[in-house]
């Protein structure tokens, strides 16, 4: 079955608009820089804000078999098979005390994150001991569907 065809327990977003908005803002402010002052090393800039702008939404879904987050463009993608995940639950998060700020986000645990604002999170314990936390909009259905591809498995 090809990526497209499959059938989908759970499908939402992740995402900050505020995050967006602040990037969108930034990127529109050193394009109007790049032509004022002529300073072309800002191009640069502005792709960085771009891609980083990229990152403040992420398809989330929950289908058979797997949990898959994609960013705005479809890169990066995180995919997480059903045999890997020892349990789903709803977590609080707070991206400062937790993650040490917001976007995708790593820690010396090996855990990773999605953490685009503050509150519940969908978090995912996984059998190697390493969790992936998700802040997603629904947590509570996305792992009720989770929980359910994992009865099923």
């Amino acid at each position: 079955m090809r990526d497209n065809d499959r059938p989908t327990d759970w499908r939402g977003i992740a995402g900050s608009r505020v995050l967006a908005a602040v990037f969108a803002a930034l990127t529109i402010a050193s394009i109007i820089l790049l032509f004022y002052v002529g300073n072309w090393a800002l191009i640069g800039l502005v792709f960085a804000m771009i891609v980083a702008g990229s990152l403040t939404f992420w398809s989330v879904e929950v289908s058979e078999g797997a949990i898959e987050a994609r960013a705005t463009y479809g890169w990066p993608r995180m995919r997480i098979s059903a045999d890997e995940i020892d349990s789903a639950s709803v977590t609080d998060v707070r991206p400062m005390r937790d993650w040490a700020g917001w976007g995708l986000r790593f820690n010396a645990k090996g855990d990773t994150g999605i953490v685009l604002r503050s509150g519940a999170a969908v978090n995912i314990k996984k059998k190697n001991g390493k969790r992936t936390v998700i802040t997603a909009r629904d947590p509570e259905q996305a792992v009720a569907a989770l929980n359910k591809v994992l009865d099923r498995g």
